[in-house]
Order: C-alpha cells, then structure tokens, then sequence
C-alpha cells in the first residue's frame, strides 16, 4: 500500500501517473482517503480473461473499412484539416 501511496504522492507533485494507478486516483478524488485505503489494503481478485477467437482473415470489403478508417484516425490525430474527400 505504501507504494501505491507514494505514486499518487508523486503524481500531486507533477510526475507522471502510471496507467495502473488511475483508478486508485479516480477513487481518491471521489471518494475520499479513507474509501482509497480500504481498496488499497484489500486483497485484489483474481480474474481470468476470456480467450478471444482466433482471428479470421477478413474478405477484402473488410480490410479496405479498417484501412480508411486507420486513416481518418490517423489524419485527425496528426492536425489533418477537415476538407471533404473528393
């Protein structure tokens, strides 16, 4: 507990916050210090996650949505401007 402790003692005093401790912070801010300590001493359940199917090769209509959609993703996230497609 005193590890995680420390982490969002750092992340207040403007490091950066680990993606597993987000939620410890989420629950802080909401909730109060007293509710953190209680889920930060009780032991974490163990959970398995469900096995996916095996990928199937996607017919060709397929791949060519995931590839224009990638590159509207793409181009939103690099400043892309926001003219019509042609």
């Amino acid at each position: 507990m005193t590890e995680r402790y420390e982490e969002l003692r750092a992340a207040a005093l403007g490091e950066p916050l680990a993606v597993e401790a987000r939620s410890g912070l989420a629950l802080l801010l909401r909730r109060g210090m007293l509710a953190w300590t209680r889920a930060a001493s009780a032991p974490k359940p163990t959970r398995q996650l469900p096995r996916s199917p095996a990928p199937t090769s996607a017919d060709p209509e397929q791949r060519a949505v995931v590839r224009l959609l990638a590159a509207l993703a793409m181009r939103t996230m690099h400043g892309g401007t926001h003219e019509r497609f042609t």
